[in-house]
């Protein structure tokens, strides 16, 4: 679903590459966690996959199709996702950032709605049924007519990842969605979060500082153990679906996450 090949990637206002002939995929269907320093790159890799920023050389590819790179023919846009062959608005990936960005002048549904109004080709009507049925899906049944301030943080963020899952695409990039709400509301989200994995399957990849938050989500977490972003240590994380937040109390698990924790404790002692 999404393969880095030697990307390398530098912000005119720094003078060193922050993204230096990094290689890395995810299969189709993995929840794959990105856990590492704050500043050591993890946002620009999104930014990257998301065509907001454009590599200096190396390739990436969404599904088989060139978004940004070489093959892509000077274009950050890619072959794929341009032209003849582009489908008609449709987003490279799906993203929901750390805030859930929902435009408060409209209701909950017509928030759902943006997505689909900016692909174009669906009527109202179609819109309506679909965003009813989103709602419903992440348990917000009945608050399609609501503002968002009406909404608790953490029906705010559920409403935000259906916006997201109407996008359409089967890769889903989450950016540390959680970690403006509470603990407990946090813990609701993360069982409520694996569950739409389950069921849905799409192809998840999830930003987060919080490493028992990845180790619970995860198939497979990539540490970026050092910056500038050279390579991604994958670490699989060996618990069975369906999981519960006892299971991270398993003497394995708690060594698995002591090792992770060890690795951020190193980049930041190398950085200090």
């Amino acid at each position: 679903m999404l393969d880095f090949e030697q990307v390398v990637f530098q912000y005119p206002v720094e003078d060193f590459s922050i993204i230096d002939h990094l290689s890395f995929h995810v299969d189709r269907g993995e929840f794959v966690s990105i856990i590492g320093a704050s500043g050591c790159g993890k946002s620009t890799i999104f930014r990257l996959i998301n065509r907001l920023l454009k590599p200096e050389s190396g390739t990436i590819r969404v599904a088989g199709k060139v978004v940004a790179g070489q093959e892509a023919g000077g274009s950050s846009y890619g072959k794929g996702f341009g032209g003849k062959n582009r489908l008609r608005n449709k987003a490279v990936c799906g993203y929901m950032p750390q805030q859930d960005l929902l435009f408060p002048w409209r209701t909950v549904e017509e928030n759902l709605c943006l997505p689909m109004e900016l692909q174009g080709g669906i009527s109202k009507e179609e819109q309506h049924r679909l965003a009813l049925k989103a709602l419903e899906d992440v348990g917000l049944t009945g608050t399609g007519d609501k503002r968002p301030s009406e909404l608790s943080g953490g029906m705010r963020q559920r409403a935000a990842f259906a916006r997201t899952l109407l996008s359409g695409s089967e890769l889903l990039l989450l950016d540390e969605p959680f970690s403006a709400l509470d603990y407990l509301t946090r813990i609701e989200m993360r069982e409520w979060l694996l569950r739409q994995w389950e069921r849905e399957r799409k192809t998840v990849l999830f930003i987060t500082h919080d490493v028992e938050e990845a180790i619970f989500l995860s198939g497979r977490i990539l540490v970026a153990e050092r910056s500038p972003i050279t390579k991604l240590t994958a670490v699989e994380i060996p618990l069975e679906l369906p999981r519960t937040i006892e299971s991270l109390g398993r003497p394995e698990i708690q060594e698995l996450k002591e090792m992770l924790i060890g690795k951020l404790r190193n980049h930041n002692t190398e950085q200090g």
